[in-house]
């Protein structure tokens, strides 16, 4: 069940054609609601959820169409740039430390070169997603990455995807694989994140 319209990292949302609304949550009666493209919410909350998505706090073709889901092989090639630009910050890294480090255990060595690494890793998707809502490689390829429910995503919860897609890449990267055949592209870390990432020249409002 995704999240609320409105409220994109808190509980669930009402499903669509359900008398609640999209916002508080609260049971509405028909004449005390108003219709915002797929979803309805109370005449209180109505002024609110406007001035949210004209602020581009709600992503507005969750209102007006279903969010456009990238596919597994666009989704595939953005993932296998960005491999390529962190292994260019990356390398010249390991280079500097087998160079100022000749005299350390080499697995002192390997330890601290991936332990930055790493670090390189988190800092290039936390940053990226969280002040982009995409990394490079997906920016090539024009995705977003949102909250499942069209939401931007916040540092904390780019931070947990990042530990997320760790285990995705585990175990033969059958995290990666879940993506195949979901009608919304989910891999694990998606899942476990509560992201999805969509096509970003598609999200054009469409009017009902």
């Amino acid at each position: 069940m995704p999240d609320r319209v409105v409220d994109s990292e808190t509980s669930s949302s009402p499903e669509l054609g359900s008398s609640r609304c999209g916002h508080c949550g609260k049971a509405a009666v028909s004449p005390d609601t108003a219709s915002l493209g797929l979803f309805s919410v109370c005449i209180q909350c109505k002024p609110v959820v406007e001035q949210k998505l004209r602020e581009n706090l709600i992503h507005p073709e969750l209102f007006w169409n279903a969010l456009p889901y990238a596919d597994f092989g666009t989704r595939a090639m953005a993932k296998i740039f960005d491999w390529l630009f962190q292994y260019i910050i990356m390398i010249p890294t390991t280079i500097l430390f087998m160079k100022f480090l000749p005299d350390s255990s080499p697995w002192v060595a390997i330890g601290i070169n991936s332990l930055v690494n790493l670090l390189i890793g988190l800092n290039y998707q936390v940053i990226t997603i969280s002040r982009y809502s995409a990394t490079p490689g997906k920016m090539m390829l024009n995705l977003e990455i949102v909250t499942q429910s069209g939401g931007r995503v916040t540092g904390k919860r780019a931070f947990g995807r990042f530990w997320a897609e760790m285990l995705s890449s585990s175990m033969f990267s059958i995290g990666y694989l879940m993506a195949v055949g979901d009608e919304e592209a989910r891999t694990l870390h998606d899942r476990l994140a509560g992201t999805r990432v969509v096509q970003k020249q598609a999200l054009k409002r469409k009017e009902p």
